[in-house]
């Protein structure tokens, strides 16, 4: 008895059906069309060799085997090619790329000025197009490139025409290549979508690359898959990179993906190549060949995983969670809003990544490239890390015009090398401005105070002290500014702080000095200097010999005549080590130099076990009533509590009006308006201190029932007529309106507050 299994009657009855099609001369399958030389297209194996066969619209066949010297296109325009291979798709490769088999779609899409992302057109120089990323900007024109369109990861759009001067036509878009292979798709020569040049003879823009999408169950090869943009002869713009997707269950290719922008005055933004998996996550990886362009590529709304910036590609995330980045050579990888990276950041030689606080990532590691260069972190804000490796490079903040703060929190350690720095400098109060500004003179402007007093100028006086060395947490104050206002102070000093819940080794360097004052006739005036910043450096073992800088500004030189200062340098900031074991860092708070110089910062050594557990909440209070202040903290052994007003402890009984100075709980009893101010707890423990937030006390008096700012006669009207009126008098807070509210208020009226 035969007996077969329905499976095995639907593989042989497959094959028995497929017949082999050999093409040697150029043919074109149309959209409409269902055979290629009589044979069903659903069951034809075809071969291409030494020509080109042309498919326009959507198909499905049994295999195909792109052979020596053959082609596959679609016709010029929008009509993409989107082929289904049953079995295996086979692109044959050649050491001599003329003789290899090439799927090429270059310039086989949008024509010149044309799509959705087409360039602008000039009489001098036009722009380039986009598609991934942004079209180059032209060069004298200023004309900007055309816009992003198109899916990153199923990728349809064809690309788009860049623009054109005169009857000098931009370059043609890429077309669209869309694969779906059942079995195994190899790769060994060339998958193209790339856009065109622009015409040579002017500065015409480049075309934007186009799409290639594939999928197959395994993909594998070494050939080449490109959607790059074209370049601009001249000062046009480049075409931007299209867009390349793989989607495997089996992803082995090891050849070559492009999706560079193409070069021009501006080169055209990076194009996309996703790598997509079985469970639907994305592996983005983006280069630009060294072009580095304005206008970042932007990415949102994807489930990334990891995602690799490279080659100058210039890259902006939104809405997108991703495990991991590696950057390098140029890639500058920015955190658009609601991005978050939760996985290992990589960053080696000249690349940046850019962002704000708050992220919680992985391990953060900054590496030199072979020639020593080191990447650049411009970050601010709150960043949680498991561990900071700064081996080469620099931490830094690039946007300037107000305070600044990066706080850098490790579940491991921190480590920044000899040749690495963190510098925040010049990123805190802006001239003039800030708590301990500098003042203003009609020639010289005064240094800015903050840990110590700012230098006086010829004609102004510096800014006052401000803080607490204890807890360094506010920015650096603006020097004044001189003349009728152009010479402009330095700004202040930013703040840093660092805490591990390991080691901080610091052999680098980690700074928020102060700015520099500026004149602006170099004879006639001169701007104060900035204070210096805060940093913190938090953790059980603080190690290094590298520097530690807080330092205020020098006033501006008069450096057209005698170069001497007019003006006032700035006061130092304040450095806080907070750690139970000794340190061998370099620590200074120095002020800058000026006519009158700056005076020394503070640079305190506390407590590294102490964890405040509350801090005080300040508010606005009426006089009369009693003020309950908080705080709680542990630490290595007992805790010691020390409350303190504006700086400086408070005595027990005080005023009559202070009690339970050294206990959790500070009671102000029948608060008074000579009581507002800071108030702080500054506890300690068998390590050292450690100061809890400051709470800002006001203090309204309960006698100026109408709250116009001063006690009179008219709050005398205001009460009885309120009173009379049966409202809401209730100034002593008892819960009732009755004698005992008109005893409060004529007791507080009479002594103002």
């Amino acid at each position: 008895m035969l007996i077969r299994s329905a499976a095995l009657v639907g593989l042989c009855s497959t094959y028995a059906l497929a017949q082999p099609v050999l093409v040697t001369a150029p043919t074109v399958i149309n959209a409409a069309d269902t055979t290629i030389a009589g044979v069903p297209l659903s069951t034809a194996q075809i071969t291409v060799r030494g020509t080109t066969l042309t498919i326009n619209g959507a198909h499905t066949v049994a295999s195909l085997l792109v052979d020596r010297a053959g082609v596959v296109t679609h016709s010029p325009g929008t009509a993409a090619m989107s082929l289904t291979v049953s079995g295996d798709c086979t692109i044959v490769g050649n050491a001599n790329a003329a003789l290899a088999g090439r799927i090429d779609v270059k310039g086989k899409g949008h024509a010149a000025a044309t799509g959705p992302g087409a360039g602008i057109n000039s009489f001098m120089a036009a722009s380039g197009a986009g598609h991934a990323g942004r079209g180059g900007t032209a060069g004298p024109s200023s004309v900007q490139g055309g816009d992003e369109y198109g899916d990153v990861v199923a990728p349809l759009e064809v690309g788009s025409g860049g623009g054109s001067v005169g009857a000098r036509l931009g370059g043609a878009g890429g077309g669209c290549v869309r694969i779906v292979v059942g079995g195994t798709l190899r790769i060994d020569g060339q998958i193209v979508a790339s856009g065109l040049d622009g015409a040579a003879g002017a500065w015409t823009g480049g075309g934007s690359g186009g799409s290639i999408w594939l999928g197959a169950a395994r993909i594998e090869g070494t050939g080449t898959v490109a959607a790059a943009g074209g370049a601009s002869p001249g000062a046009g713009g480049g075409g931007s990179g299209g867009r390349v997707s793989l989607s495997t269950a089996q992803d082995a290719f090891a050849g070559s993906l492009i999706a560079c922008g193409g070069a021009g005055n501006s080169p055209g933004g990076a194009g996309t190549v996703v790598r997509t998996t079985v469970d639907g996550r994305v592996d983005l990886e983006l280069s630009n060949c060294g072009r580095l362009n304005d206008e970042p590529t932007v990415i949102a709304a994807l489930p990334l995983r990891d995602i690799a910036v490279r080659g100058a590609a210039n890259v902006m995330v939104a809405d997108a969670v991703m495990r991991a980045a590696n950057l390098s050579d140029g890639g500058v990888l920015t955190l658009g809003q609601g991005a978050m990276l939760t996985g290992r950041i990589t960053a080696t030689g000249q690349c940046g990544l850019v962002g704000d606080g708050p992220q919680t990532t992985g391990p953060v590691v900054m590496l030199a490239d072979g020639l020593g260069n080191g990447p650049t972190l411009d970050i601010r804000g709150n960043w949680d890390v498991e561990s900071l490796a700064t081996h080469a490079g620099g931490i830094v903040s690039n946007r300037f015009g107000s305070p600044e703060r990066l706080s850098i929190s490790s579940r491991g350690d921190i480590r920044i090398d000899e040749s690495a720095t963190l510098n925040y400098d010049s990123h805190g109060h802006s001239g003039s401005d800030g708590d301990g500004a500098g003042a203003a003179g009609e020639r010289f402007g005064a240094g800015a105070g903050h840990g110590g007093r700012g230098g006086d100028s010829l004609s102004a006086t510096g800014g006052e002290v401000y803080g607490v060395a204890e807890r360094p947490e506010l920015p650096g104050s603006g020097g004044g500014s001189g003349g009728a206002g152009d010479s402009l102070g330095g700004p202040g000093g930013g703040v840093v702080m660092l805490e591990a819940a390991g080691t901080i080794r610091i052999d680098g360097e980690v700074s928020a000095r102060g700015g520099s004052g500026w004149s602006a006739d170099g004879a006639q005036s001169a701007g104060g200097g900035g204070s210096g910043g805060s940093i913190v450096i938090r953790a059980p073992r603080v190690e290094g010999t590298g520097l530690v800088d807080a330092g205020g500004g020098a006033g501006a030189a008069m450096y057209a005549t005698t170069n001497e200062p007019g003006a006032g340098g700035g006061g130092g900031g304040r450095i806080g080590v907070f750690t139970c074991g000794p340190t061998s860092l370099r620590l200074t708070a120095a002020p800058g130099a000026g006519v009158g110089d700056g005076l020394d910062g503070t640079i305190f050594h506390g407590s590294g076990s102490l964890t405040i557990d509350e801090d005080p909440v300040g508010g606005d209070y009426r006089s009369g009533f009693n003020v309950e202040l908080h705080a709680a903290a542990h630490g290595d052994g007992p805790v010691a509590y020390q409350w303190r007003w504006n700086g400086g402890p408070i005595s027990e009984g005080f005023d009559g009006a202070f009690f339970g100075v050294d206990s959790p709980m500070l009671e102000i009893a029948d608060v008074k308006c000579e009581h507002r101010g800071v108030y702080d707890c500054l506890v300690t423990d068998r390590c050292g201190a450690f100061a809890t937030a400051g709470a800002q006390i006001t203090v309204t008096p309960s006698g100026d029932v109408n709250n116009d700012g001063t006690v009179d006669g008219q709050d005398v009207e205001s009460f009885f007529r309120t009173w009379e009126a049966g409202g809401d008098i209730d100034i002593n807070g008892d819960g009732g309106v009755d004698g005992a509210d008109a005893q409060f208020f004529f007791d507080h009226w009479g002594r103002g507050c």
